[in-house]
């Protein structure tokens, strides 16, 4: 299986536990992990060489030249990195698949069945977004139908070659940036519509999907199966405010976190403190709403 994860020293630490997590519940595969990043500390380069010995797999650090994306919309919230992924294409030669991840995610179960998948015919499998029926993501880009997220893509790299995907992607955002909320994420969209298979919620499990369904922007008619996935995701997405490298998270999987947390070489680092001001207001927004809708609702 081949891998792919973006990161820079800031986010290195929930990207080793990533990785940690793949590794761990992945013993039986194959597993090359590519790490693309402008730069890396030789400190964290060596925690993943003590990765890549402690599970016996091959983890290759890609260090890029990302000028290309500099003129590309980007913020606090989604730094350049958000566009490495769009490099895969051209930098893992000889390979027709990768799944591409982003780092605050953590695996719990095997990953075979969503790597044999057939994407022979698209440019990517993907996961519906937690706010894929939001209108006002839909008119963001003007695009009426099923929305997917980009923090899990399962890419057919032969068919982004073969179509030059890249460019197409990069074109968008530049002459769209103030349109795009979700820079990366609108422009997949876009550009892929209709070009892409659709996963089960289980492969990108995401926040606001765990407080469903009050919260998720998803139609009632998904609910059912949304809600049949939750027990233990296969993959856990913890995008959004609630992250668990911070010490008062809440999130129901923050256990999953630590677990893999223990097991990899960031074991001694030390959780965040505490959330800013704004991302207290938003948790204590979302547990009241959850709270109230368990009260006084159910799902048949």
């Amino acid at each position: 299986m081949n891998i792919a994860l973006c990161t820079d020293d800031k986010y290195a630490f929930p990207c080793g536990v990533c990785i940690t997590s793949i590794l761990e519940n992945n013993k039986n595969e194959e597993c090359n992990i590519y790490i693309l990043t402008e730069g890396l500390s030789e400190s964290t380069k060596a925690k993943f060489k003590t990765l890549e010995r402690t599970y016996n797999q091959t983890i290759t650090i890609l260090t890029i030249d990302a000028k290309d994306f500099d003129e590309l919309k980007r913020s606090n919230r989604f730094p350049k990195s958000i566009y490495f992924r769009f490099l895969l294409p051209k930098l893992i030669k000889g390979e027709g698949k990768i799944l591409y991840l982003d780092c605050d995610i953590i695996v719990t179960k095997e990953l075979k069945e969503l790597w044999n998948t057939d994407i022979s015919n698209y440019a990517c499998g993907v996961i519906e977004d937690q706010r894929s029926d939001d209108i006002r993501v839909q008119n963001n880009i003007e695009l009426y139908d099923t929305y997917f997220n980009s923090g899990v893509l399962l890419m057919n790299l032969e068919y982004w070659r073969e179509n030059d995907i890249a460019k197409q992607l990069t074109d968008f955002i530049y002459n769209n940036a103030e349109k795009c909320d979700f820079p990366d994420q609108d422009a997949l969209n876009f550009v892929l519509y209709k070009k892409v298979h659709y996963l089960d919620y289980t492969y990108n499990y995401q926040e606001l999907m765990l407080l469903a369904p009050k919260e998720c922007f998803l139609h009632k008619s998904k609910w059912n199966k949304l809600l049949g996935s939750n027990e233990t995701p296969a993959i856990i997405h913890y995008n959004g405010w609630i992250k668990p490298w911070i010490l008062t998270c809440t999130h129901k999987f923050k256990s999953e976190f630590l677990k893999y947390k223990e097991n990899s070489p960031w074991k001694k680092e030390k959780l965040k403190p505490r959330y800013t001001f704004i991302q207290k207001i938003m948790l204590i927004r979302r547990i009241t709403l959850n709270i109230l809708w368990n009260k006084d609702h159910c799902i048949e």
